[in-house]
């Protein structure tokens, strides 16, 4: 029975949202050995008071094109507060109302034209699912194998992953570990092809189904000149107008890089970068996606841009086109000739007074989450090349102020590929940092990574040392008044809240797995959520992957200036919009004067404790919070 939807709501095209659900019924078909499994399809689209044609238009296909798929009841017209409490999930008459539609469609006509099947034998102690990330890996790049045990199987310490040929023969250990998805190398020396794993647990020792073929890439790139030997194939983008979230798309034989530049303004993302492999787009093999700097402010803005791509390595195979954004998915059909790049001239790096004065790293092995530090007086861009090993996150950026690690005032973040996999790995690289726009500045520092914080270059004292000034209390009355976040689950965007007289930085720290950036960051003034009057946005690897994922967290916030005036609240994230601070007052009906109580705590929370009850007693728990 599928229910599922909403997150592919205004993500997916018709046919991309057709195509991934039928590859989910072809496998479960052809993992339970029945080629006829039946299939019941809800019609559920329904999010942010919106329902998505494409996404119903493609279940109805399923539905109506694929044997054994029956139709499931229709439920986005079940909406208020009454039928979904927080505008997306079912609950209170609405959860009556949905599993009536259900039971309706569970009808006597579906159990006769449904087709059952008995299992024959036992179900495999060990499934292995589909290797990621999805697109085909790169030779030497780490991959995460998802894996299901059998229900009721106990097997106790570590699984293995063996890499296998397409014919299913065991070519080499990849590695062993408890973790799940686990997360293994390819070897660097992969020839370009099909491939399958297999996880086995070890005590019993007990081999895995083997995986769906997958793709991988050789790590060797094509001749630099002469003839391409692959080609580009078309170039598109998709443009959405309200969130200023853009989709530039390229259609290609191999892996290409992509730039974006725009024509008559300013436009700061102008570096190449490797597009992944994305099929959502009908026509489109390639995509590379730029975020917002929050929903509907910055990122891509309307107007006139130059899309270029290339294949990797061929820089001869360079192909542009001029387009005016729309609204919308778009061929590019501007000027599509090839053209010829000019190699920029290396600029020898010596540091100068008053530039560059440090820099640093800070590297989070389980994650693989970098951040490139740098001090100096003015903004600065920043550069991070692998010496001993690919990496393709080579180009000059501007970094963006911050505070969080040792006093660096600029620090510029490499996400990881998704927590735990890809990103910047461990090896040797060159740090690099000049002050924007000074090609002179520039100073370099070769550094093997080390987990943690770590300074890699200093300058040489030229200036009187400044003695920092020693911390401050605000000024009376000028405190952060209001914390508040707001989550969004399908997409895993989240807003960082908050309410103060003067501008305030803000931190997120994750207390029950990994997660980065966690530093202190600059809020922005924003009044888009009523009640706040600034905002930190923490945006999504892509729509609905990675970002801030449901758990357990630590939101700070503190007046720029003003360590002192810092505040910090836990909370177990919940999908839309919540103030953690002031924290809610609890208390039963008593006699007990809240009025008379609240005065004495800077932020009470009064729990009345079941064991004791009026009017023989009223214990009272209470926390100040800092």
């Amino acid at each position: 029975l599928w229910h599922q939807g909403e997150s592919d709501n205004g993500f997916q095209s018709e046919q991309a949202y057709f195509d991934n659900i039928k590859t989910v019924i072809n496998q479960s078909r052809q993992q339970s050995g029945y080629g006829r499994l039946p299939w019941m399809v809800s019609r559920v689209s329904f999010i942010n008071n919106a329902t998505d044609p494409n996404i119903i238009n493609a279940q109805n296909r399923l539905i109506r094109d694929i044997d054994q798929v029956f139709a499931g009841p229709d439920t986005d017209d079940l909406t208020g507060p009454d039928n979904r409490f927080d505008g997306l999930h079912f609950g209170g008459q609405g959860l009556t109302r949905l599993t009536d539609r259900w039971e309706q469609r569970l009808s006597n006509t579906f159990f006769d034209q449904s087709v059952p099947n008995p299992l024959i034998g036992q179900p495999p102690v060990v499934t292995t699912g589909y290797v990621l990330p999805v697109g085909g890996p790169i030779a030497g790049q780490p991959v995460s194998i998802p894996y299901l045990k059998n229900w009721g199987y106990n097997a106790s310490g570590d699984q293995t992953a063996q890499l296998l040929n397409v014919n299913g023969d065991v070519l080499q250990t990849l590695g062993t570990g408890g973790q799940n998805p686990l997360v293994v190398q390819l070897p660097g020396s992969l020839a370009s092809g099909t491939y399958r794993v297999r996880v086995s647990t070890n005590n019993p020792a007990t081999p895995g189904t083997v995986s769906p073929p997958f793709s991988v890439q050789a790590t060797a790139s094509q001749p630099p000149t002469g003839t391409p030997t692959n080609a580009i194939g078309g170039l598109g983008y998709k443009y959405d107008a309200p969130t200023h979230g853009f989709n530039f798309l390229v259609n290609a034989d191999g892996p290409v890089e992509v730039r974006l530049e725009r024509i008559g303004g300013s436009f700061s993302d102008t570096d190449w970068y490797v597009a992944r492999a994305d099929n959502s787009f009908t026509g489109y093999n390639r995509m590379q996606f730029y975020a917002p700097i929050l929903p509907g402010q910055g990122g891509v803005l309307a107007g006139q841009y130059r899309l270029s791509a290339r294949i990797v390595g061929q820089p001869n195979s360079e192909m542009a086109a001029v387009v005016t954004l729309q609204n919308g998915t778009f061929a590019a059909t501007g000027t599509t000739t090839p053209t010829t790049t000019t190699p920029t001239a290396t600029t020898p790096t010596s540091p100068v007074a008053d530039g560059i004065r440090r820099i640093g790293y800070k590297y989070d092995a389980p994650t693989h989450g970098f951040q490139l530090l740098a001090d100096a007086g003015l903004p600065v861009d920043v550069r991070l090349e692998r010496l001993d090993g690919p990496f393709t996150d080579n180009n000059w950026q501007p970094a963006v102020a911050h505070t969080g690690e040792g006093n660096y005032p600029f620090s510029r973040f490499y996400a990881p590929l998704s927590p735990g996999v890809g990103g910047v790995e461990a090896g040797k690289y060159r740090l690099s940092a000049r002050i924007m726009g000074q090609l002179i500045t520039a100073v370099s520092v070769d550094v093997i990574l080390q987990y943690g914080i770590y300074p890699a270059f200093t300058a040489n004292p030229t200036t009187t040392p400044v003695t920092p000034t020693p911390p401050t209390a605000p000024p009376v009355g000028t405190s952060i008044t209001k914390l508040g976040y707001k989550y969004d689950v399908p997409t895993h965007g989240f807003q960082a809240l908050a309410e103060a007289p003067s501008v305030v930085e803000v931190k997120l720290e994750r207390l029950d797995g990994p997660f980065s950036p966690s530093g202190w960051g600059a809020a922005v003034a924003d009044n888009s959520v009523s009640g706040y009057g600034f905002q930190r946005f923490y945006s999504p690897i892509t729509p609905g992957v990675g970002g801030v994922e449901a758990g357990k967290y630590r939101l700070s916030a503190r007046l720029v200036g003003y360590p002192n005036s810092e505040l910090s609240v836990e909370v177990a994230l919940q999908y839309g919009v919540f103030t953690v601070y002031p924290l809610q007052t609890i208390a039963r009906r008593s006699a007990l004067r809240m009025d008379d109580l609240l005065p004495k705590f800077s932020a009470p929370r009064f729990v009345i404790l079941d064991d004791c009850l009026p009017p023989l007693c009223l214990p009272i728990q209470s926390e100040r919070i800092r």
